[in-house]
């Protein structure tokens, strides 16, 4: 593998996830106005009268999502320092598959209110799923490594 390609895409993927955090800050500080204009404008009256849950259901899909780019920035450095094949690191990737299933929780509670959150709660408990195939690959090759650093 061409190391420097490598960093390369690290390094992007560490930018764009500075990125998605900032946005996340942003959407955060900009929510009760957006959704309120939103509201407004295209949801029906039965859905614009119940404001605040659908506010506070927000903020909580902005939870998971804060703490799964805190925890993309770990696993990316980790893979910097080439930290890839130990435990930690499949630890990290169960946490993001969790972070995901939450947002699944949540989507499926908003789909009371905008149908096409069901089709992101969907995403999201596919994409956890996802993730924790590879946290075991992770395991299985952690495991494979230490077997194979005390082979002569």
């Amino acid at each position: 593998m061409n190391e420097s390609g490598t960093k390369g895409r690290v390094l992007l993927s560490q930018v764009l996830t500075w990125l998605l955090l900032g946005g996340l800050g942003a959407l955060a500080a900009l929510l009760p106005y957006l959704l309120k204009g939103y509201l407004a404008e295209y949801a029906s009256p039965a859905v614009s009268s119940s404001f605040t849950p659908v506010l506070i259901l927000c903020y909580c899909a902005l939870a998971p999502g804060f703490f799964a780019g805190i925890l993309m920035l770990g696993l990316l450095r980790r893979v910097k320092k080439g930290l890839i094949f130990v435990s930690p690191s499949a630890v990290f990737i169960q946490l993001l598959a969790v972070c995901c299933f939450v947002e699944c929780g949540v989507f499926a509670l908003l789909a009371k209110f905008f149908l096409i959150s069901a089709g992101v709660a969907f995403a999201a408990l596919f994409l956890g799923i996802a993730l924790l195939v590879v946290a075991d690959v992770v395991a299985a090759g952690t495991e494979i490594k230490k077997e194979n650093d005390f082979t002569v």
